[in-house]
């Protein structure tokens, strides 16, 4: 004899949200149309103790059955169910922000081979070499490197970048010339560490292809990964901006490879955004007038979006965890520039603009969270009013009646709401 004791089921259609479930009255044919999972908490009489089993494992019992979950448990009293080899519970878990300063690490500007000492100018030093140490009772201790490669990532005035690691030292690739590109040294730190580990990789020319010779990248461009990702959540970041569970952008097509649609993300104005603060002195562009002015022919064709993929502000991140909901919570823009508020503690990454991150610094005050950032405008570039098919070139130009306006924002909440462990 069975007696239902909870339920933790997850919505039809609602990757990643879990909630307590009473689902004593519900019919079980309406039960598979409801719920993707569900992890079920009965009492067993025989065995004199609580077991659960997931829908999963009884649906085709379920799909037979004519009446409540309650009526089912009755009419299977003598039959055994398998019992799952985990225990479930909620608890939220969530990717964590925090900036690198205020979290206690140090920062040097570095050559990418060299000591840091080494006695190079700072034009030859373009990562960041940094490191955190924290007491003990044998002294000070520095932070595991491959600790941390294995569940953080970096930004750098808002820009994700890649990594370098060995079991000694921690490198940020082309950091240091980013600042001194931006003339601005915020730095942010993301812990996956609640959520799983991660594994970056690097974007390289073998790994890009296209299905149609005549097409362009820019529509359709195809990555192949080279790993299993079928356990997986797949991370894109582009330029530094990040990407996750969407499908506008990037889907995965196969175990292996993913599809990317730049056409479908606002290619121009982050070119301009992060042109300020990330260096594209290397890109295959014939430039105008200016340094902004470029073909618009150039900037969406494949040598340019092979550049753009390569930079160490573009890669691929697994995380080992594919139970995630990603939610936006938004903040109160405020009449004082670079200044947020929230109602609830800050402690997921900040996004403005279009699509950045805002390295900011929280703070108590008058019983909110103020939140303040280096900078959080929205520039209104004229070519934002007509196809950009339509043009030869564009360059940075804004409307004269409002460059710029402060720039709405909302934190970026990665979550698991379940947390599974083995018995």
């Amino acid at each position: 004899m069975y007696s239902l004791k909870n339920t933790i089921a997850q919505p039809m259609n609602q990757r990643g949200v879990w909630n307590n479930i009473d689902i004593s009255t519900t019919l079980t044919k309406e039960l598979l149309k409801l719920f993707a999972e569900a992890y079920i908490t009965i009492y067993s009489k025989i065995l004199d103790r609580d077991i659960t089993i997931s829908l999963s494992s009884i649906k085709d019992r379920l799909s037979t059955f004519d009446g409540t979950f309650t009526a089912f448990l009755e009419e299977n009293k003598n039959k055994s169910f398998e019992e799952i080899d985990f225990t479930v519970s909620l608890k939220e878990r969530i990717l964590r922000y925090e900036d690198g300063v205020r979290a206690g690490y140090k920062f040097y500007p570095s050559p990418s081979i060299h000591a840091v000492d080494s006695e190079h100018g700072i034009s030859d030093r373009p990562y960041i070499k940094f490191e955190k140490k924290y007491n003990t009772a044998k002294g000070k201790v520095s932070i595991d490197p491959l600790e941390f490669y294995k569940y953080c990532l970096v930004s750098v005035n808002g820009f994700i970048h890649r990594v370098d690691v060995s079991k000694d030292e921690m490198y940020i690739i082309d950091g240091y010339k980013s600042v001194r590109q931006a003339n601005d040294n915020a730095i942010g730190i993301l812990s996956f560490k609640e959520l799983g580990s991660i594994d970056v990789v690097p974007i390289t020319k073998d790994m890009i292809y296209k299905q149609v010779d005549s097409a362009l990248l820019y529509d359709q461009c195809f990555i192949d990964i080279g790993k299993d990702t079928s356990d997986k959540t797949i991370i894109l970041i582009l330029g530094g901006y990040l990407h996750v569970l969407d499908w506008l952008v990037f889907r995965r097509i196969s175990d292996t490879a993913i599809r990317i649609d730049l056409k479908n993300i606002p290619f121009l104005e982050r070119f301009h955004e992060s042109k300020r603060y990330i260096s594209f002195a290397g890109a295959p562009l014939d430039r105008g007038h200016d340094d902004d002015h470029v073909a618009v022919s150039d900037i969406t064709g494949d040598r340019f979006i092979k550049y753009y993929l390569q930079m160490p502000q573009s890669f691929i991140v697994l995380l080992d965890n594919t139970d995630v909901h990603v939610s936006r919570q938004d903040v109160v823009t405020t009449r004082i520039p670079g200044q947020y508020i929230s109602y609830t503690e800050p402690k997921a990454p900040l996004i403005d603009g279009h699509g950045k991150f805002a390295n900011y610094w929280s703070v108590w005050e008058d019983d909110e969270w103020v939140l303040n950032t280096r900078e959080n405008q929205y520039h209104n570039w004229v070519y934002d009013s007509a196809s950009i098919f339509g043009m030869n070139s564009v360059t940075n130009s804004r409307y004269t009646q409002e460059l710029s306006e402060a720039s709405l924002a909302y934190m970026l909440r990665i979550s698991s709401m379940i947390e599974k462990k083995k018995k």
